[in-house]
């Protein structure tokens, strides 16, 4: 009951507020260290084909941008990325095309995880660590199905 809560409160932030924010190119006035690094990511929807935006958390390492869903797989972008790869990134400096992909590699996911939790603000508190001193087995326990 409190995921599908926690689902419905950011749908409509993200509906009213984030995703216009960033559409009309206002991206830098929303990003603070509350709220943390936020991009607006832009994918096609996986049944409808429609155009779908959804903001996140991210970070940037070694030339590749990195994010997480929050809730799993059955999160509507990654469902939206595993059958349309392409994307567009709204970030609050501008818009970038990419093609996403799945982190595999353990250490790099590790260090993405760490990173976009830590860049985030307060997320990496809410889901019950410190992403900068949390020890790895605690960072990986947590962020299972990420």
């Amino acid at each position: 009951m409190q995921r599908d809560t926690a689902r419905r409160i950011l749908r409509t932030l993200n509906r009213y507020l984030m995703v216009p924010a960033f559409r009309l190119g206002l991206g830098s006035f929303i990003v603070n260290p509350l709220s943390g690094y936020i991009m607006v990511i832009k994918t096609i929807g996986h049944k409808s084909g429609q155009t779908r935006y959804a903001p996140m958390n991210y970070a940037i390492q070694e030339g590749n941008i990195y994010c997480t869903a929050g809730f799993g797989q059955t999160t509507h972008w990654y469902r939206n990325l595993r059958a349309h790869p392409r994307v567009e990134l709204l970030m609050p400096g501008g818009n970038i095309l990419g093609l996403a992909e799945e982190v595999t590699d353990p250490g790099e996911r590790l260090r993405a995880l760490r990173q976009v939790f830590w860049n985030g603000g307060f997320a990496g508190f809410l889901m019950g660590f410190n992403p900068n001193t949390a020890p790895d087995e605690q960072v990986i326990e947590k962020c299972k199905g990420h």
